[in-house]
């Protein structure tokens, strides 16, 4: 019965680091598109420096949200081991 369990948790941790992997890569890629696309705009690029010198911005830069993603990784995890704990149960 421990080893099943143990089993299970250990399906539900690699699910959750296969989730983790795919939006590490997702953002790579997208990061990468981006990038290649991006055509800088010589002649207006200029036009912003004087307000850049001259404002100040007041408040404060966020973050990505990697709290809440690392949360809804866990929670997936958690329902995946739960599905696979009740699919167990009634196959007995």
């Amino acid at each position: 019965m421990k080893f099943i369990q143990f089993r299970l948790i250990a399906e539900a941790l690699g699910a959750v680091l296969i989730m983790a992997v795919v939006i590490i890569a997702v953002q790579v890629i997208i990061g990468a598109v981006n990038t290649a696309m991006y055509v800088p705009d010589i002649m207006n690029s200029y036009e912003s420096v004087d307000d850049l010198q001259h404002e100040v911005s007041f408040g404060k830069v966020r973050g990505g949200n990697w709290i809440i993603e690392g949360a809804v990784c866990l929670i997936a995890g958690a329902v995946y081991y739960g599905v696979r704990l009740i699919i167990r149960s009634r196959r007995r």
